[in-house]
């Protein structure tokens, strides 16, 4: 059996999936349960001052990542230790220095930037500190990915999560930090990062920049993360934006319902990483039709349906018990964030294709064009329709990439349409809230529309759920 294929047998994919997930599941329990402990303290203000800083460090994250994820990922399959060990600890290092220059740049910066003025120099300092510390794990993520090693990635997702949640705790209730001890817990989960990222790392570090990959940077890695920086800038204006025309407390309860959509996009991103690789193999492949790839996908696409269903017809409850109901607010817009993530995981086979194929500058031009479009959007749509319009701008900045990648991976070569389940889930979703909306009130009414719900989709999407079964029968016998 030949290592692409091997490395895409759905067994080793299901088990690589389940330890990214583990993890997943582990870190959203935990938040539920610190969520109610959490805002016993903390309310809306707090949280849009915290989402605020953090798109303002998460935006220099992106600008220090320079396109290396993409670089990493061009030259780390089939390549010698050797040629893995110069990409890897030149991206690293030039990493660390951008990162750590654009933290200085920030501290110098931040009077002059708006709404900041809630943000003290010791809260600053500390997500400065957090944004450096945190620079290693993004490329240990990359190569952790790459290798299928999702066993140390599990292990270092659970002790940040362990260690953030009781930072957070002590910081709360022993020391009385208040939002201090949100910037505080952030810090020390980025410090268990840097020891997970060493181990995983140590084996590739040597001191020196090779010339070949400071070229392919230059040449493509640079133009692919500029969509990276993109994305992050486009946080930035859209937490300002909502910030100047809705005020902070509005931005904490749209902050709060992204967390729920952090939480469905867990399993999400667990399917992306372990499928991954397959991707990129089935996209070198002129005879493959994605077929692994589909039946993964299928599932992440009902599983946030099953997310969907959930918020439409008990989110209110939830959030409201979770919250002391003053985050209430947020249900709507959480229920709305899983049609999001659905259109925001699209046309996968286009994406392999394209980083596959040589055609990372095309995807990177797109998302910035993207991101043009969305930000344009959110700020003639934000003054208007507050948090709604900053949602509906992010909608259709996804609705524009995910349409301009399908038609540019057609240049290189055909992939068969696999996004069935994604339209249907988006329809069935926006059924079931209208049904509550127009039938629901009553707990007892809105158990019985969220059950009937499930069983009727199950019902319909039994075949797609038992494919990956049926494989891995195949190719383990």
């Amino acid at each position: 059996m030949t290592a692409p294929v091997k490395r895409g047998s759905l067994p080793l994919v299901f088990g690589r999936f389940s330890l990214y997930f583990a993890p997943s599941i582990f870190s959203a329990a935990l938040s539920v349960v610190m969520l109610p402990i959490a805002t016993r303290v903390v309310g809306p203000m707090e949280y849009g001052v915290f989402a605020l800083t953090n798109a303002y460090t998460g935006f220099g994250s992106a600008i220090a990542t320079m396109g290396g994820s993409y670089v990493i990922a061009h030259r780390f399959l089939g390549g010698s230790h050797e040629e893995r060990r110069d990409v890897v600890s030149t991206i690293l290092f030039l990493g660390l220095g951008a990162v750590t220059f654009l933290g200085l740049l920030l501290l110098g910066l931040w009077p002059f930037l708006p709404s900041t003025g809630y943000v003290s120099g010791g809260k600053l300092f500390l997500a400065v500190a957090a944004m450096v510390a945190g620079q290693p794990w993004i490329v240990a993520g990359d190569v952790l990915t790459l290798r299928g090693d999702a066993r140390t990635y599990a292990v270092t997702a659970v002790a940040q999560s362990i260690v953030s949640a009781a930072v957070l705790l002590i910081g709360l209730f022993y020391f009385g930090l208040g939002l201090t001890a949100f910037f505080l817990s952030q810090f020390a989960a980025a410090l268990v990062s840097v020891a997970g990222a060493f181990v995983i790392l140590r084996e590739y570090l040597t001191p020196k920049l090779d010339r070949a990959v400071l070229a392919e940077l230059r040449h493509i890695g640079i133009i692919n993360g500029f969509g990276n920086i993109a994305e992050a800038l486009q946080t930035a204006v859209e937490r300002t934006v909502l910030s100047l025309n809705a005020g902070v407390t509005q931005l904490g309860i749209y902050s709060n319902s992204q967390a729920y959509r952090g939480f469905a996009s867990m399993p999400v991103k667990a399917v992306a990483r372990s499928i991954w690789p397959v991707t990129l193999d089935d996209a070198t492949d002129p005879a493959s039709d994605f077929e692994r790839t589909k039946e993964a996908w299928d599932l992440a696409y009902l599983g946030l349906v099953c997310s969907g269903i959930f918020f439409a017809t008990f989110g209110d409850r939830l959030i409201g018990g979770l919250t002391h109901g003053k985050f209430t607010a947020a249900y709507l817009v959480a229920t709305y964030w899983m049609i999001y993530l659905i259109v925001q995981n699209l046309g996968k086979p286009q994406v392999g294709i394209l980083y596959a194929l040589g055609g990372g500058r095309t995807y990177a031009k797109l998302v910035i064009a993207s991101v043009v479009v969305g930000i344009l959007a959110m700020v003639g749509l934000v003054p208007l329709f507050g948090i709604w319009g900053a949602a509906a701008a992010a909608t259709l900045q996804q609705a524009f990439l995910r349409i301009a990648i399908q038609r540019a991976a057609k240049v290189y070569r055909d992939a068969p349409f696999q996004d069935g389940w994604a339209y249907f889930g988006i329809l069935y979703i926006v059924a079931v809230f209208l049904v509550r909306h127009f039938f629901g009130g009553p707990l007892e009414t809105n158990l019985l529309i969220m059950a009937l719900a499930y069983v009727l989709l199950f019902f319909i999407s039994r075949r797609s759920l038992m494919a990956p079964m049926h494989r891995m029968r195949l190719e383990t016998n």
